[in-house]
């Protein structure tokens, strides 16, 4: 999720709504995507790198993904998409990384887009 929140630029809200047949049409994660924005309406198209590419198929692969179905499913059933909460980790942070300069920094979907 997080290489993927990355490469589209999509707002988090969006990125929990992409479903398989948006990333992985064939059934192997295609080198571009579009994915309609709910705030705008408008289509965005972006291009996933191969690191994403691999751990998108992996897990499409591992969670045994279909056309049709949600990438990212809650917790509360496998037609619902997650919540912004969901996507947090246990102890109330986001993702743990580093930034470019080796410090490590807290990230969540807002500061990913924010700082595109």
């Amino acid at each position: 999720m997080f290489n993927l929140a990355i490469d589209s630029k999509l707002r988090g809200c969006d990125v929990v709504a992409i479903k398989v047949e948006d990333v992985a049409a064939s059934g192997y994660t295609a080198d571009r995507a579009t994915v309609r924005q709910k705030k705008t309406g408008r289509p965005v198209r972006f291009e996933l790198s191969e690191q994403t590419r691999q751990a998108v198929d992996d897990y499409l692969k591992a969670a045994n993904k279909r056309p049709g179905e949600l990438l990212f499913t809650s917790r509360r059933g496998p037609d619902t998409s997650m919540s912004a909460r969901e996507t947090s980790s246990p102890d109330g942070t986001k993702w743990q990384g580093l930034a470019p300069n080796g410090s490590p920094v807290t990230l969540s979907m807002a500061s990913l887009r924010a700082s595109q």
